[in-house]
């Protein structure tokens, strides 16, 4: 018992509540959990069956009692409820427990465009699933730490967090935002776009889980080389499966309009930077983080539009989750990162 006591007492939790994936960091141990932020409820008995990987597996294959639910959007809680069931369940997952009355610290992200409820939203769920004492980090700010940038310096540091819902660009110096933008695009709007175009130009709808692959298949900003993949979708004219071939060109076609309104806010971004600091962004550059910075030419086309050197962070979608656990680790150095909570 006093093992337990001590497991508790002493136990400290990052939680990347994302779009896409959810990612907790337990203190000490490192990064623990990683998996979609998707859950499959029996609506009939109000029970969890399945949640993370093996919930997006049944995406558009359950029966109608059998509700497939993401309840993060863009980066901001949809859901409370669901929400809560998915954080309870992982950190059960990791404490191999439900005895919640020695409770755990919670270091947790929010995106910067969020309203106070949007906020306390966040936070009452980090109550609820039994936090002892609840701490907030801005999402660009803890990928910055992620990336392991000097954002404690008089200097600016330049971070697009570009997610599966979200992409945050802001420039950090002093441990503070100086500038920034948020825009609700990201990876899962990618696939969306490849969708509508295959709907329009072919007359077939695709799976969501279909264009997520095609899209990690051939997608590419530039299109240098030519690539195409075969996708099976449904064939809206008579309703059966039908087979077609898209090539990279085409994926670059669907996706571009988003990739340069992400481009366009970089510019701006740095355009309402102190000039002081836009120097040091031209000298040091920028870094992409976040899953859309994977993706093929992306990194190239900023560097040719904005001019400056960019950087890959060192493991691209991990980089909140890094951050806040480096928070976590060296609280005392790094609690002036910290944002107020709704409640204070």
């Amino acid at each position: 018992m006093f093992k337990l006591f001590r497991l508790f007492s002493q136990a400290e939790v990052a939680i990347d509540l994302g779009t896409s994936r959810t990612r907790v960091y337990l203190k000490g141990k490192g990064v623990l959990i990683d998996e979609p932020t998707v859950l499959a409820i029996n609506t009939r008995s109000d029970q969890i069956i399945a949640l993370g990987d093996s919930a997006l597996k049944m995406e558009g294959k359950t029966p109608p009692h059998i509700l497939i639910s993401r309840p993060i959007g863009h980066g901001i809680v949809v859901d409370f409820e669901i929400a809560e069931k998915l954080v309870k369940n992982l950190l059960e997952k990791i404490f191999r427990t439900t005895f919640y009355s020695l409770r755990p610290k919670i270091f947790t992200s929010l995106p910067e465009e969020i309203t106070e409820v949007e906020k306390k939203s966040l936070e009452d769920i980090m109550w609820q699933v039994g936090a002892r004492k609840v701490f907030l980090v801005e999402r660009p700010v803890a990928a910055g730490i992620g990336c392991k940038l000097p954002i404690k310096e008089p200097t600016a540091s330049l971070i697009v967090e570009a997610g599966a819902g979200l992409t945050e660009i802001a420039v950090v110096s002093l441990s503070g935002i100086v500038s920034w933008r948020s825009l609700k695009i990201g990876g899962e709007n990618f696939d969306q776009s490849i969708i509508n175009y295959t709907r329009d130009k072919y007359g077939v709808l695709l799976g969501k889980s279909t264009a997520e692959e095609v899209k990690i298949k051939i997608g590419s900003v530039l299109a240098e080389k030519p690539q195409e993949a075969k996708v099976k979708g449904k064939d809206l004219a008579t309703g059966l499966p039908r087979e077609i071939i898209l090539e990279a060109e085409e994926i670059k076609t669907a996706i571009l309009p988003q990739i340069k309104l992400i481009i366009q806010n970089i510019r701006e971004t740095i355009e309402s930077t102190p000039a002081e600091l836009v120097a040091d962004i031209y000298e040091r550059g920028l870094v992409l983080s976040g899953g859309v910075s994977l993706l093929d030419g992306f990194k190239k086309m900023v560097e040719k539009e904005i001019k400056t050197p960019v950087h890959l962070a060192a493991e691209p979608c991990r980089s909140v989750i890094y951050g806040l656990g480096y928070v976590l680790e060296d609280f005392n150095n790094l609690k002036e990162v910290l944002a107020p909570l709704a409640t204070e």
